[in-house]
C-alpha cells in the first residue's frame, strides 16, 4: 500500500521545492506505518510457514497409517514351485512351507435346450419355465406359444436370477444356454418346465475348487482360497500332477521402506519446526515464529510417542530397540539392518510394536503418533490450527490499522500541499506587489 499519492506542488514562485519538502514531511510521519507493513508481511510469511507444517503433519499421517495395525506392519513374502497355484502373503501370515495339490477347479452349471431349427420363429410351447440358483427363491419365466427362443432367453435373462441365457448355432439346428454366473456347488441352477419342453440338459455342473494342503482337502467354491493358510490367498489356475511348494518369508525389506518413510516424513517435520522457531544455532526463518511455543510443543508431544515404551508387544518395547532411534537434533535414524534382524527374531513382537492389534489399546507406536497428529490438527481445537487462527487474525487487525494511518497520512498530505500552496500564492502575490513599488519609485524619482 503507497503511504503517499502523488505531490502537486511545483514551488515556481519562491524557488523552493515545496513538493519535495512534503515529500520529505510525509515519509518522516510514515515510519509507524512502514513498520505495520514489515508486520504484516512477516506475519503472511508465517502464515504460509504453518500451513507447510500442516501439510507436513499430513504426509507424517499417511506414513503413520500405513504401519498403524499389525497385519500392515507384518510383510511377507509367498513363493509357488509352479503357476498352479498362485501364492501370495498379507501382513498377517507367518513363515512356513506347505505341499499343495490342485484337484480340481471351481466351475459354474452350464445347461443347454434341445435343438430348433429358427431362432427367430414362434416355438409353439406355452407354459412356465421354472428357474433356482441353490436354495434361494425360484423365478417363474412365463412362455406363450408366440414366443421365438430369442424372446424366452430375453426374458430369462430379465428374471433377476444369477444367471444368463444366450443362443449357440452349431451350423444346422440352435441351441439355448443357460449360464450360472457364479462358481461353487452351492450355486447349481435347478430348471423345471411345465407346459414346455425346452429340454434343458446340463453339460457342466456347478463344483467347488478342491486342493489337498499337506494332504488334508480344503474346498472353496472359487479358485481363490483365502483363509485356508493364515494371511495367505491361494489362487489356482489349473490342476496338478504333482504336488507344488509354497512357501512363505518374511520380507524384511517391505518393512523397512515403510518404515524409512515414517523417518523421512517425520524429519520433514522437525526440520521445517526448527527453520521456522530456531534450534540451537539455527537462526528463526521469520521474527514472528521465533522460539513459537505452539510449535515446539507439536515437535515435543512426537518425540514423547517415539521414545514411549509400548507394553503387550513382545520382546520389543522401544522403537530404539528395532532401529529407529532419535538424534540430538531430534529427528530420527533408521538402522534397517537391526530392524530386520528384530523382525526375523519376532515378527509379531515387532508387529505390535508399530502396530496395533484389533481391540487391543496397549502396543501401537504408529497409532500414537497418529493420534498426535490428529489432536494438534484438529480445527478448531488443535493447537496448529488455533496458531494458524491466530496469525490469520494478527494479519486483519495490522492490515485494518494500517488503512486507518493511511488515512491519516492522506489527511496530513492534504494539508500540507493547502498550506505550501496558500504560502507559493502569497509569496507570488507579496512579489508582484514589490514589483509595483519598485516600478512606482522608479517613476517618481526619474520624473
Amino acid at each position: 500500500m503507497s503511504t503517499t499519492s502523488s505531490v502537486s506542488l511545483s514551488g515556481l514562485a519562491s524557488g523552493i521545492d515545496t513538493a519535495l519538502i512534503v515529500q520529505k514531511l510525509l515519509a518522516a510521519n510514515a515510519a509507524h506505518m512502514n513498520s505495520m507493513g514489515a508486520d504484516r508481511d512477516n506475519v503472511t510469511v508465517a502464515i504460509s510457514t504453518v500451513s507447510t507444517i500442516g501439510t507436513l503433519l499430513s504426509n507424517l499421517r499417511t506414513a503413520t497409517q500405513a504401519l498403524d495395525t499389525a497385519q500392515e506392519v507384518g510383510a511377507f513374502t509367498a513363493t509357488s514351485s509352479g503357476t498352479q497355484v498362485v501364492a501370495s502373503a498379507a501382513g498377517n501370515a507367518q513363515a512356513g512351507a506347505y505341499s499343495i495339490e490342485v484337484k480340481s477347479l471351481a466351475s459354474e452349471q452350464r445347461s443347454y435346450s434341445g435343438t430348433f431349427l429358427s431362432s427367430s420363429t414362434a416355438l409353439g410351447q406355452a407354459g412356465t419355465l421354472s428357474i433356482q440358483v441353490g436354495s434361494g427363491t425360484a423365478a417363474a419365466v412365463d412362455v406363450v406359444a408366440s414366443d421365438t427362443l430369442e424372446q424366452v432367453a430375453a426374458k430369462i435373462n430379465a428374471a433377476g436370477q444369477r444367471v444368463t441365457a444366450s443362443l449357440f448355432y452349431d451350423g444346422a439346428t440352435y441351441r439355448m444356454q443357460l449360464r450360472g454366473l457364479d462358481t461353487g456347488e452351492a450355486n447349481a441352477v435347478t430348471l423345471g418346465e411345465t407346459g414346455t419342453a425346452l429340454a434343458f440338459t446340463t453339460v457342466q455342473p456347478a463344483t467347488d475348487a478342491a486342493i489337498t494342503v499337506d494332504g488334508f482337502r480344503v474346498t472353496r467354491p472359487t479358485n481363490q482360497f483365502v483363509g485356508a493358510i493364515q494371511g495367505l490367498t491361494l489362487a489356482v489356475t489349473a490342476k496338478t500332477t504333482s504336488p507344488l511348494d509354497v512357501t512363505v518369508a518374511s520380507d524384511p525389506t517391505a518393512l523397512s521402506t515403510k518404515v524409512q518413510t515414517v523417518v523421512n516424513t517425520y524429519n520433514a517435520v522437525v526440520r521445517a519446526v526448527h527453520a521456522a522457531a530456531g534450534f540451537g544455532d539455527l537462526k528463526a526463518s521469520n521474527p514472528v515464529l521465533r522460539s513459537d511455543s505452539s510449535l515446539r510443543r507439536i515437535t515435543d508431544a512426537l518425540a514423547r510417542k517415539v521414545g514411549t515404551a509400548y507394553t503387550g508387544a513382545g520382546s520389543y518395547s522401544l522403537l530404539s530397540s528395532v532401529g529407529v532411534t532419535v538424534n540430538k537434533d531430534g529427528s530420527l535414524t533408521l538402522d534397517s539392518t537391526k530392524l530386520g534382524e528384530a523382525f526375523a527374531k519376532d515378527p509379531t513382537g515387532v508387529e505390535k510394536l508399530f502396530g496395533q492389534e484389533t481391540g487391543v489399546t496397549v502396543g501401537g507406536a504408529m497409532n500414537a503418533l497418529t493420534s498426535v497428529i490428529d489432536e494438534v490438527t484438529k480445527t478448531g481445537t488443535g493447537s496448529l490450527t488455533a496458531r494458524s487462527d491466530g496469525l490469520a487474525r494478527r494479519k486483519l487487525d495490522l492490515q485494518k490499522r494500517m488503512d486507518t494511518e493511511q488515512t491519516r497520512l492522506d489527511a496530513y498530505q492534504a494539508l500540507l500541499e493547502k498550506q505550501f500552496r496558500a504560502m507559493e500564492n502569497a509569496y507570488g502575490a507579496n512579489q508582484a506587489l514589490l514589483s509595483q513599488l519598485t516600478q512606482t519609485f522608479k517613476t517618481t524619482t526619474t520624473g
